[in-house]
């Protein structure tokens, strides 16, 4: 008899457990809705005032050296004469890429950059916590006279995006957005919102070579 009532306790007293375990779950997923929705209406405030003035939050800052980026385009150039360079990535609107995981050392150099500067200034641009923004895609592109020379009119698929700068050596080019070509210096990079229209400005000489990133927010970490 005993052992029946103790068995029956120790139940009840799990039953009791889980339920408090599931209450807060649900009210941390209703804060956390909140947020969401509180996050949502904030940068949907920030993007209207992109409409009327979108070079106010524009950034472009000084990221890598030039050898930094020397050496980047070189051990792409290096994967790309074993594995080639990809161009059906990207579903609506593909460029010449692969991705940033296939260089080691390039990765290891930008995420760095990524957690030390890139995060911190988009947090600051855009009156987002750091902690809830991830790297949706990093990908190095290839812009080329003869093949892939340009980007069409575009939004992202991300809140936030930005491009790296890694070489000068072309005539043309550039990040067309709102009638304002950018181009920023070799090492630098360009941080805007990926919801605004821009394209890739067509070169019409040699090669350019970036590095894109785009960057989403994500408020679900605590559940």
């Amino acid at each position: 008899m005993k052992k029946k009532i103790l068995f029956f306790l120790i139940v009840l007293l799990l039953l009791i457990i889980n339920e408090v375990l599931y209450n807060k779950k649900i009210e941390s997923f209703i804060n956390i809705q909140q947020l969401y929705k509180s996050e949502l209406k904030k940068l949907d405030k920030i993007q209207k005032k992109h409409e009327k003035n979108p070079i106010k939050h524009i950034k472009i800052i000084k990221l890598l050296s030039k050898i930094d980026c020397k050496l980047i385009i070189h051990e792409a150039l290096e994967y790309a004469s074993i594995n080639g360079w990809e161009t059906q990535r990207h579903e609506n609107y593909p460029t010449t890429d692969f991705e940033l995981d296939h260089l080691p050392l390039s990765l290891v150099k930008v995420t760095h950059k990524l957690n030390d500067i890139i995060f911190p200034t988009i947090s600051q641009m855009y009156d987002v916590k750091k902690e809830y923004l991830y790297l949706r895609d990093l990908f190095i592109v290839k812009y080329e006279v003869g093949q892939q020379f340009k980007l069409k009119k575009h939004k992202d698929g991300s809140i936030f995006s930005f491009i790296i700068s890694l070489n000068d050596d072309f005539e043309g080019g550039g990040t067309k957005i709102h009638n304002k070509i950018y181009k920023p210096k070799v090492g630098s990079v360009l941080i805007f919102s990926g919801q605004l229209n821009h394209s890739g400005f067509p070169i019409t000489k040699g090669k350019r070579y970036i590095i894109t990133g785009f960057v989403n927010i994500n408020f679900t970490e605590e559940i």
